[in-house]
């Protein structure tokens, strides 16, 4: 009898264990993924039963909502730079037009015959190194800041110079 116990069937034990494995092994695969692309029916019914869709809806919501802001405060970074760009402009316009109206007043007073004759040499050079450091390619390649800078103090030494010639008559 014990030859018959080697050549007969597994054990209903050993098939049991066999077909449990198996099950399980078919379990896993149909397993519910979060990821309702990846997933099937049985997935499906999961996610939406179990709130898992719904978590990713919120979560790329919550993206998006972000990315909204971001480009929101964005633009507003963008406006203010066109704002601040346009100021810069209207400023840098108006102090050109400023010192031309300077320079046109100190040429008119060095060209004017009585001037010359009453004008001391110092003021006369003075107001010639004037005019040629003010000449309008000087500012040009300066950056706005710059050149409001630059352009403020021309404006600022034309004003002293016109004080100094008025005082002495020439303007």
């Amino acid at each position: 009898m014990t030859s018959d116990r080697r050549t007969r069937p597994p054990a209903p034990r050993l098939a049991a264990a066999v077909l449990a494995a198996t099950a399980a092994a078919a379990m896993a695969a149909c397993a519910p993924k979060a990821d309702p692309a990846a997933g099937g029916l049985l997935s499906g019914v999961a996610g939406v039963a179990g709130g898992g869709y719904q978590a990713r809806v919120d979560e790329r919501q919550a993206t998006v909502d972000d990315l909204g802001e971001t480009e929101a405060a964005a633009a507003r970074q963008a406006a203010e730079a066109e704002a601040q760009v346009a100021a810069n402009a209207a400023r840098i316009e108006a102090l050109e037009l400023d010192l031309a109206r300077s320079r046109a007043a100190i040429r008119r007073a060095l060209e004017a015959p009585a001037t010359i004759a009453e004008l001391p040499p110092a003021e006369a050079q003075a107001a010639a190194d004037f005019l040629r450091q003010t000449s309008a390619d000087r500012y040009a390649g300066l950056t706005p800041d710059a050149r409001i800078a630059a352009l403020s103090e021309a404006i600022s030494g034309a004003a002293e110079l016109a004080d100094r010639l008025a005082a002495i008559g020439a303007l």
